[in-house]
């Protein structure tokens, strides 16, 4: 599993049609919703399928979460 930050890019809140579908996709976990701009997700491997549905959505980015360890 992948973690994923996926970010409504448009003017507003998430569009809650958008969120609903996000939920529903197969393999996707939502980790975190309480922005009103971003979802954190758990995603099944692969990946692809649920990248390509976000940006056919339009007013979307998605990108993996990368954590850095600072010393």
């Amino acid at each position: 599993m992948s973690l994923y930050v996926v970010y409504f890019r448009g003017p507003g809140p998430m569009p809650a049609e958008d969120v609903q579908r996000i939920r529903e996709h197969a393999g996707v976990q939502v980790v975190n919703d309480k922005s009103k701009k971003a979802l954190l997700l758990d995603l099944d491997e692969p990946e692809t399928d649920f990248l390509q549905h976000v940006a056919e959505m339009g007013g979307w980015a998605a990108s993996k979460q990368t954590a850095y360890q600072l010393y």
